[in-house]
């Protein structure tokens, strides 16, 4: 009988044994259950109890985690003893069929490639650390007290993966997500966009939307519910008022009315935005005053050009206009098309640095450009500071005073819409 055979037969007395416990159980009246001895178990309810002597076992750092001196990145785990590489080969000698890397691989470094410790075990591990030192209230008090000690403990090898690794997707979403507050707190001040090159790939907005449900929990979609009614309105709005909004405006607004095919109006009604705003001066950083035109905050916010071919271009342009103020290109959003011309194809990219990521949608494309200021920690490009207020109070209902604090807002007013300038 091989290793496994017998683990099975093992396996199959033990239940043998719980099954005739609970006959037993069973058989007995409730009185006489209770005058049992009051450490008798709940055969149908097994729970795992963790006694004051477990949490002394898990609070006891050196217990849990052995720091290399000479290699303080890297972290051995020990469970009661046993190395867990020890256990990863055991359960492969019980079990022939199971791979022993699957259950651990331990840290590793090769010149600038890094492996971090991973596996089904560590995993295990991590996750029954987090929830007692969740459950443990005197733990909680010790790192509250010492927050500087335990920084990066739990998150270490996690994010040198993030760091050095781009796939597989799964892996890289499950350590993003696990990670998120912690790296918005620790990378505030740094463009991580140069720190975790899985920000760099085509699918990297969906990291964006990952860190920013974090910062905003309940924001993630207000843009796309809000949007149809805010086009509704706009509409009323400016058909029933006069409005100085310039010939450039005009065309805008009958493209609004009557779009020649499935987008222009969406596209027609965010480039009318800016052209409801009243410039205003803007301070630079050298002391300078800017006042943008409407045309200028336009384009700060979006551009739109006729080919794919013209986005290097463009994007030069805005970083010797940039240079020019003293000032850096922040994220911006690009479609790609002709708004007057039906059977033209459009294409949506939200532009940050060298970096463009194609979007499905003009609302995508501008959501995830909003999104990015605020999980970069990037200030709004000065011409556009009045746009991205705006979005920030009437559409995500959400306030930065570091990020400008003039913004134009609609308000309802006897069932209809009219603009209105605050200033906190």
């Amino acid at each position: 009988m091989g290793p496994q055979s017998k683990f099975l037969a093992l396996l199959q007395t033990l239940k043998d044994e719980i099954l005739k416990e609970k006959e037993i159980l069973s058989s007995k009246s409730n009185s006489e259950v209770l005058s049992e001895s009051s450490n008798a178990i709940d055969i149908q309810n097994i729970e795992m109890v963790i006694s004051e002597d477990d949490f002394n076992f898990f609070n006891n750092e050196q217990s849990s985690l052995n720091i290399s001196p000479d290699e303080s990145s890297s972290t051995q785990l020990f469970l009661q003893g046993m190395n867990s590489d020890d256990c990863s080969l055991g359960i492969q000698n019980i079990f022939p069929s199971e791979n022993q890397s699957t259950y651990f691989i331990p840290y590793y470094k090769e010149g600038n490639i890094v492996s971090p410790n991973r596996g089904k075990l560590f995993d295990k591990y991590c996750n029954i650390k987090r929830k007692i030192i969740k459950i443990n209230p005197s733990n909680k008090r010790k790192h509250d007290d010492e927050p500087q000690l335990n920084l990066c403990e739990d998150y270490e090898d996690s994010l040198t993966w993030l760091k050095n690794q781009v796939e597989p997707e799964i892996i890289l979403h499950k350590l993003w997500n696990e990670t998120s507050l912690h790296r918005l707190k620790l990378h505030k001040n740094d463009n991580m966009m140069n720190v975790y090159p899985a920000l760099k790939k085509p699918t990297g907005h969906c990291l964006v939307d990952i860190d920013f449900a974090h910062l905003y929990p309940d924001k993630t979609m207000c843009l796309f519910q809000k949007f149809e009614t805010f086009k509704n309105k706009l509409k009323i709005y400016l058909s029933k008022n006069c409005i100085n909004i310039g010939s450039q405006g005009l065309k805008l607004f009958k493209i609004l009315e009557t779009p020649l095919k499935a987008g222009d109006d969406d596209l027609a009604a965010f480039q009318l935005i800016p052209f409801l705003l009243s410039p205003v001066n803007v301070a630079l950083n050298n002391k300078q005053i800017l006042r943008p035109s409407k045309i200028e905050q336009l384009h700060a916010f979006i551009v739109n050009i006729q080919n794919v071919n013209e986005l290097k271009t463009t994007h030069r342009q805005k970083i010797d206009s940039a240079l020019s103020l003293g000032l850096t290109v922040q994220p911006y959003v690009v479609v790609v098309g002709n708004i007057n011309e039906a059977d033209s194809s459009m294409q949506y990219f939200t532009i940050i640095d060298d970096v463009q990521f194609l979007l499905e949608t003009l609302l995508k494309a501008i959501d995830l450009c909003f999104k990015l200021f605020h999980v970069l920690n990037l200030k709004y490009s000065p011409q556009a500071q009045q746009v991205w207020n705006f979005f920030e109070h009437y559409f995500y209902d959400i306030s930065d005073q570091k990020k400008g604090r003039k913004f134009l807002s609609i308000q309802s007013s006897d069932g209809h819409y009219r603009i209105v300038y605050t200033i906190e």
